[in-house]
């Protein structure tokens, strides 16, 4: 999780940015990778931006790392 939820500087209709890593098995979710957002959107109430580490924009991804919160890890 990254942005302005773990920063502290949300506002009440603030999404969750969350950043997820897939491993090699589970890469090709195909049209079943945007339904991820919608279902965590569901269970929690807030809008969800799902992202992976390939398509953020290269400039931003040290400020993402440098923020980022692990919520989950299969490791």
């Amino acid at each position: 999780m990254f942005g302005s939820r773990v920063r502290g500087d949300f506002s009440e209709d603030s999404d969750i940015d969350l950043l997820v890593e897939f491993d090699e098995k589970s890469k090709d979710l195909g049209w079943r990778f945007y339904e991820i957002p919608y279902t965590i959107a569901e269970a929690i109430g807030l809008k969800v931006d799902l992202v992976t580490f390939d398509t953020v924009d290269p400039y931003i991804r040290p400020f993402i790392m440098n923020e980022i919160v692990v919520i989950y890890d299969e490791k």
